[in-house]
This record gives C-alpha cells, sequence and structure tokens, in this order.
C-alpha cells in the first residue's frame, strides 16, 4: 500500500506542477465568457458577463490591448461571434428566442430574430451568414428574418474548410448523398468525402482547421476499415493517418496559427505521456495536465494565446484564462531536457535515453506495475541509454518515473506486447 500511495502522490504532485502554463487574465470580469474573436485589431468578449474592469456592460466588450469598450445596449447571454462583410453579429439568447445583433461602433443593434430557436454556431461563408440550431438544422440569417436552408440528421456544428461546409456526426446520408459520418457542403450541394467513416459505432466528434488541414476525432478505428484511430486528417481529397496517434478518445479540438490543444479521455499520444490534455506545436506533443472541464474557445491575439474558463488539475481558472507554456517551449526546445523512450510499445527490452541532460546531474530510474507497485528500479542511470528488461513481466501496461537530484521529475507509460 506504501507504494501505491507513494506513486499516486507523485502523480499529484506532477500534475499541479503545471500551473505555471495558466494564469487568469485579470480583467475584474464579473460572469462568464462564451465566445472570443479578433475584429478590428480589438478583443470581442462575449457572454453573460456584466462587469468588466469596473465597468458595467451588458454581456458584451472590446479590449485594444489596453482599454475596453462597453454598452448598455448588449444582451443578457451573447453565445456566437462572427464577421461577415467586415460587421460584428453576435447571437444572443433570450429565453427561447435567438437575436442577432450587429455593433455599430458603439452599441448592439437587433438584425434578425427566431422564436423557439439556439444558437450552436454562428459561421460566414462567402459573404453570407448562417446560424447551426441545436435542431441540426442549418439556416441562413437576412435582415428581419432567419430562414431554415438545410437540415443534417444527427450532426455537430459545421466547420468552414476550403471554401466548403463540412458536417460530422453519426448520420450515414445526408440528402441522399451516402458518405457516413463526416459529408462537404458547399451551399448548394452536398458531397460525398471519399467513403466517409464505416463501422457499426463510428462517428465524428469535434473537427478544426490547423495548418491548412482539417483535423477530425471521433469513434474511428483501424481495425474498422478507416485511416487511423481516433484523430485522423483531411486535406480536402484524402484522409491521412496522424504520426502519433491517441491510445483513447478525444472530445475537444481547438487551434490557432501555430498550436493545436487535444483533450478527451486518452493519455498518451504515440510514446508521449501527455495525460488527457495536450498542446501540438507541429513537431511535437506537450502535455497541458489533466482537464477537468472543457474547453470552450481558444484565440491568439497579439503574443497571447486566450482560452475561455477552464478547470485544470481541479484549479479552475477562467473567465478569460491565459496560456503561458508555448513560447518557452518553442524558444527553448533545444536545450530542454528530453526523455526518450523506445521501443513503446515493447516486446521484451525498453530503452531510456536523456538528450540535454545538465552535466553532473544524476538520473534514477523507477517502474511500476498498474497497480501502482515498484517492479524496477535504478540508480544513477547512463543517460545516453539505460536498458531494462521487461521479459519477467506479463504484457500490460507499466509507468515509469525518472528523476534527479535537483528534483526534476519525468513520468510516462510503457506498454509491453505479447
Amino acid at each position: 500500500m506504501k507504494s501505491i500511495l507513494t506513486f499516486v502522490m507523485a502523480v499529484s504532485f506532477f500534475m499541479n506542477g503545471n500551473s505555471q502554463m495558466w494564469s487568469n487574465f485579470e480583467c475584474g470580469m464579473v460572469g462568464e465568457v462564451w465566445d472570443m474573436i479578433e475584429y478590428q485589431g480589438k478583443l470581442a468578449v462575449c457572454g453573460n458577463f456584466t462587469q468588466v474592469d469596473g465597468l458595467e456592460t451588458q454581456g458584451f466588450a472590446l479590449w485594444d490591448g489596453t482599454d475596453w469598450t462597453v454598452t448598455m445596449n448588449g444582451f443578457d447571454l451573447g453565445l456566437k461571434m462572427a464577421i461577415n462583410n467586415d460587421t460584428l453579429f453576435t447571437a444572443a439568447q433570450d429565453s427561447s428566442t435567438v437575436n442577432i445583433y450587429y455593433w455599430n461602433g458603439t452599441s448592439q443593434v437587433q438584425y434578425a430574430r427566431k422564436y423557439y430557436e439556439y444558437c450552436d454556431e454562428l459561421i460566414s461563408l462567402n459573404n453570407q451568414l448562417y446560424l447551426f440550431s441545436s435542431l441540426n438544422q442549418l439556416q441562413i440569417i437576412k435582415p428581419d428574418t432567419i430562414q431554415f436552408h438545410e437540415y443534417i440528421d444527427n450532426s455537430g456544428p459545421p466547420i468552414v474548410y476550403k471554401n466548403n461546409f463540412y458536417f460530422g456526426g453519426c448520420f450515414t446520408s445526408v440528402d441522399g448523398v451516402y458518405s457516413p459520418h463526416f459529408v462537404s457542403y458547399d451551399g448548394m450541394e452536398f458531397h460525398a468525402c471519399d467513403s466517409g467513416f464505416s463501422g457499426g459505432s463510428a462517428s465524428v466528434q469535434e473537427m478544426v482547421v490547423f495548418n491548412d488541414t482539417l483535423f477530425i476525432a471521433g469513434s474511428i478505428h483501424t481495425e474498422w476499415g478507416n485511416p487511423g484511430n481516433y484523430l485522423v486528417k483531411w486535406d480536402g481529397e484524402d484522409f491521412f493517418p496522424m504520426n502519433e496517434e491517441p491510445d483513447s478518445n478525444v472530445y475537444y479540438l481547438k487551434s490557432t496559427d501555430d498550436m493545436l490543444f487535444i483533450a478527451g479521455k486518452f493519455d498518451s499520444i504515440g510514446n508521449t505521456y501527455t495525460n488527457n490534455f495536450a498542446m501540438y506545436d507541429g513537431t511535437e506533443y506537450h502535455s497541458l495536465g489533466y482537464l477537468n472541464y472543457g474547453i470552450g474557445d481558444v484565440i491568439k491575439y497579439g503574443d497571447m494565446v486566450l482560452m475561455t474558463g477552464i478547470t485544470v488539475d481541479s484549479v479552475h481558472y477562467g473567465p478569460i484564462v491565459q496560456f503561458n507554456y508555448s513560447s518557452s517551449v518553442k524558444e527553448n526546445s533545444e536545450i530542454t531536457v528530453q526523455v526518450k523512450v523506445f521501443p513503446n510499445p515493447c516486446s521484451d527490452n525498453i530503452h531510456f535515453a536523456i538528450k540535454n541532460a545538465p552535466e553532473n546531474e544524476q538520473y534514477h530510474l523507477r517502474i511500476f506495475n498498474a497497480n501502482g507497485l515498484l517492479i524496477k528500479q535504478v540508480h544513477d542511470m547512463n543517460v545516453i541509454k539505460t536498458t531494462i528488461s521487461l521479459q519477467p513481466f506479463n504484457p500490460g501496461i507499466y509507468f515509469y518515473e525518472i528523476y534527479s537530484d535537483s528534483g526534476s521529475t519525468y513520468r510516462g507509460k510503457i506498454i509491453k506486447s505479447e
């Protein structure tokens, strides 16, 4: 029992160490932020907040990097924003009615409304403003009216990629077009995307554009004939597997121009132990801790990466959160200590190498089984390569812990195959 408690406490300490990545964006906001967008060089935010930086407002504010612009001619709950024809629009909720407003520079002006409706997404495509509702309906927004346009059964909100809508969900056909769980729409017609995703339990749960590629997460498996597991890429013509795949479901995908945020049920991506929350910088995955509460919105404004409120490692941040990790990762990537574990999965021997280890620093290794019991221990590792035989142990999941005399600790998962 002592070994189990020691291991759990060590993991808890490791996760809490990720708190330095997150800090509250200090703006004196009272309430919650639901959406963020950059508009004419300013950060626009909407939600149910009533105050920002000591100023009273009504669900909407703009920040120019120094000062806030507010309005009392706003709304109780701003849900989503989009820019169409250089005008900032907001979908706001009032009981069972969705209202579309536009910003005239000083206040919010009502543009259209629809009763018994709710907005899941507000989208601009080809100078036309669309609303995707909770009833799986794509609707066109025009002055004073919101008109039904298309119905996509069992679909999540669409995403715009290469001038087309893409829908993902649990459907098999849309408007007579067979394209299981993933289909494109050009504003006039639906189009099949290769052969879609096969398998009786297949589905698409989340999509995001990153590095001019559409990333698709869902119940996707190669054993069902799909191109990858849990997370795949689409370039507009073909599917591609990830070079390194998560080991379980992905539920959240968000991106900026140089960062992809991934969260879900997984705890590793490829050979990198990530917990269930990771950032991909285009080269490597970096653990962000344990995400208790999902990602709402992410935006890069100037040099800052901002998110709506999240809970990481049981600590809540918000209403706006600043992510403080990526710049140090990029600037110091060549001097950061890196632990390499290979091959993983392994059948017998597994090797550990420590790259960029400081001179005169001693490292030590411990390996635990899935119950947290210590099964192997090495003092004063060879940082170039330390080889451990797992031949006596049963196939399954094991955990390693590498720690230095100065207090640095690195942990991850090992998979021993048959």
